[in-house]
């Protein structure tokens, strides 16, 4: 690990870095990251401090004379059998502590990212927000059905978000999936609700930075709501039918061939052509542990042309693989455009999170490349489905066949 003290003008800055290629570095890594994590257990849990444990699998240090060893590294355990925390076990009955301020924050950020994610898809919208916050089980439509009327939503606005956001306490907390609708009164009711207001809450979501130009390729980054990883989004232009970009979009087999640290993929599912379940691996460099995921991939075309191809993240349709991390969250969508003169503007938009341990500069780094080096190597890989057609794809405009 190395500190760096650089100044400009008034200002101090001190920059941190790791030198994961070595041992150490790792290991001075993974500590910093069992700090932090006792500091949010403890916050989330409100207890005093030292009250949980840092273990540590590095050996006693050698205290320099006059410091009394135990005073300066109390609440750390070291010669441990991991590195962990340890904690009482009837903590876990305790309601964890509730910051209202902050859970507005991050639904705030949170909804806010939602328009720009789906900008023509108020559904995917709305499946978005329901599948992160109202889970079935403790959370679920019924609840939201029970505490909203519509008269509160459209006439009060105000009262909408604040009541979801108590709603959805348990369900931040717990991170279930949501599994299945019910068909009740109330549930259509609340899902109305839902439907009808969001639009109210939407602002413009935070700019984009440009990270990468190049022939025609910009890729922009920008933070991730609640999170410290980032969203990419990647813009360019191919020389191609819509049905031949399709063809390649849907190419399974193919998909290692072109995607950036494909291992390979493969359907597991597929609803018609407009709906596919799809398993992929993720070729991680080392000493990362390889990914996998588990998405669904929903393809719509509008009335003007263009293709929208959303990306939802599955990751328990599939059980787990042995060797892999399953990816926990991961999300988007692909954009064709058609434009005059043969071509389509393809817009690749993502966000996730690799799960596992990987620092979040390691991973906002992949994601940029990714993305990067995906759409790089599209051009020439939609060359081979130069003849594709399909009736499920309907060309317009300069893409007429």
């Amino acid at each position: 690990m190395h500190v760096t003290q650089l100044e400009h003008g008034d200002e101090l800055r001190l920059e941190l870095k790791f030198e994961i290629s070595s041992p150490l570095g790792l290991n001075q890594l993974t500590q910093m990251s069992i700090g932090q994590l006792a500091n949010f257990a403890g916050e989330l849990l409100n207890v005093p401090e030292h009250t949980i444990s840092v273990l540590l699998r590095q050996p006693s240090p050698v205290v320099d004379i006059g410091l009394r060893y135990g005073k300066e590294y109390e609440g750390i355990a070291f010669d441990a059998g991991s590195d962990s925390i340890r904690l009482s076990a009837k903590l876990l009955e305790r309601k964890p502590n509730y910051d209202e301020e902050a859970l507005r924050r991050h639904f705030d950020d949170y909804i806010q990212q939602l328009k720009q994610r789906y900008p023509d898809s108020l559904q995917d919208q709305v499946r978005d927000i329901i599948g992160h916050i109202l889970p079935s089980g403790e959370c679920s439509l019924e609840r939201v059905a029970a505490k909203l009327t519509a008269r509160n939503c459209c006439n009060r606005p105000a009262v909408v978000w604040p009541e979801l956001l108590r709603l959805s306490e348990c369900c931040v907390m717990k991170q279930k999936k949501f599994a299945s609708f019910a068909t009740s009164r109330g549930v259509v009711t609340a899902a109305w609700i839902l439907l009808t207001c969001m639009p109210l809450a939407f602002a413009q979501a935070e700019s984009w930075e440009t990270v990468f130009y190049e022939d025609g390729l910009s890729v922009e980054r920008r933070p991730y709501a609640g999170s410290a990883l980032q969203e990419i989004r990647g813009i360019t232009r191919l020389e191609a039918s819509l049905n031949a970009v399709m063809a390649l979009l849907k190419d399974a087999e193919f998909n290692h061939q072109w995607v950036y640290r494909s291992g390979g993929a493969s359907v597991l599912k597929e609803e018609g052509y407009s709906r596919a379940y799809v398993y992929g691996i993720v070729d991680a460099p080392w000493p990362m542990q390889d990914r996998d995921t588990v998405v669904r991939f929903d393809y719509r075309q509008e009335a003007g042309g263009d293709i929208t191809i959303t990306i939802n993240n599955f990751p328990d349709y599939r059980p787990h693989v042995e060797g892999y991390v399953r990816v926990p969250d991961f999300g988007g969508y692909w954009r064709l455009r058609p434009q005059q003169g043969g071509w389509v503007e393809v817009t690749y938009q993502v966000y996730g999170d690799p799960g596992g341990w990987i620092p979040v500069w390691v991973a906002n780094f992949a994601a940029v490349t990714s993305v990067t080096r995906t759409l790089q190597a599209m051009d020439s890989a939609v060359e081979r489905y130069s003849n594709a057609q399909s009736e499920f794809v309907q060309e317009v405009g300069g893409n007429d066949s």
